[in-house]
């Protein structure tokens, strides 16, 4: 399974992909949401893991333009922010669900396994 991480803390881009390519994952990751644009292949990711505060493009804008252009796959914001701080801004980006950072390993897993078992 291909997975676009678009983080910019190096830090949690390498516990992501350690837990990631762990469990058979192969990531791709983006440092903000520019180039998260440009390195989505929708042939390709099944899922996009989306930090939200980000230099350049941040998550919010990142997911508004790729749900313009057509994409359709999971979203998955990754975030240290309160969950009812962000539940109206993620529907209206059109993120699909959040994970809460730091992230227990089990909740990565679920949410994953949880939007790319599904048939998209």
């Amino acid at each position: 399974m291909h997975i676009l991480l678009v983080e910019d803390n190096p830090m949690n881009i390498l516990v992501a992909q350690r837990y990631l390519e762990g469990w058979g994952a192969s990531i791709d990751v983006a440092l903000n949401g520019f180039e998260a644009l440009h390195k989505f292949d929708n042939s390709r990711h099944k899922i996009v893991l989306m930090d939200l505060q980000m230099p350049i493009l941040d998550g919010y804008e990142a997911a508004r333009k790729m749900r313009k252009t057509g994409v359709t796959k999971p979203i998955v914001a990754l975030t240290a922010n309160l969950a009812s701080e962000i539940q109206d801004q993620i529907k209206e980006a059109g993120i699909d669900d959040y994970i809460i950072k730091p992230f227990l390993p089990e909740e990565l897993f679920k949410k994953v396994m949880h939007y790319t078992l599904e048939d998209r």
